[in-house]
């Protein structure tokens, strides 16, 4: 059920559904936060709600050393990037 939601949410390009993907993070199983994770950083919007969500601690600290999450330091975005290096260790 959890992984239906994540993908169905991962599918709308809406401010709204990264909100809930990010507020719901914890509560997911392992699994289900990977697949929370690429659907975070799918697109530059969704990357600095992520980031930003992590510099506020609405997300797990462990996440900022996500191999996945890391790779916004080289992100296409300058936004994105420049954000990354501020947020991330």
């Amino acid at each position: 059920l959890q992984m239906g939601a994540v993908s169905g949410l991962s599918d709308v390009p809406d401010h709204d559904a990264t909100a809930l993907m990010i507020a719901s993070f914890q509560s997911l199983t392992e699994p289900n936060q990977a697949l929370a994770v690429a659907a975070l950083i799918r697109s530059p919007q969704r990357c600095m709600d992520t980031l930003t969500a992590l510099a506020e601690g609405r997300l797990p600290e462990t996440l900022k050393r996500n191999p996945a999450v890391q790779k916004l330091r080289q992100h296409t975005s300058e936004d994105v990037r420049l954000l990354a290096e501020k947020v991330l260790p």
